[in-house]
């Protein structure tokens, strides 16, 4: 977690309504991350299913997309990411 810190001398100045603070103040505050997509286990599960469907199929280049965008959802998938790396090789896609 990342905090905000400053210090250092302040006169608080303005009303009771509406106060100002001027000069340097002592805050610590935490600063929260950009909104954390919570992974929903089912839902990529479900997408994993999709992208081997679409390789029995014989759809190299949809179940690659899939799978991409798999991991852009969920970056620690292992199994997912070597699938993906393995039809990239094949597909000779090696930007992605």
């Amino acid at each position: 977690m990342t905090f905000v810190i400053a210090a250092g001398p302040y006169r608080l100045l303005g009303s009771r309504a509406a106060p100002r603070i001027e000069g340097a103040v002592v805050c610590l505050k935490p600063i929260m991350p950009e909104t954390t997509k919570r992974i929903d286990r089912a839902e990529l599960a479900k997408r994993t299913e999709r992208a081997e469907k679409l390789l029995q199929k014989g759809k190299a280049a949809e179940a690659l997309d899939e799978y991409l965008q798999i991991l852009r959802d969920d970056p620690e998938n292992d199994s997912v990411r070597q699938l993906a790396a393995d039809l990239c090789l094949s597909q000779n896609r090696t930007k992605d």
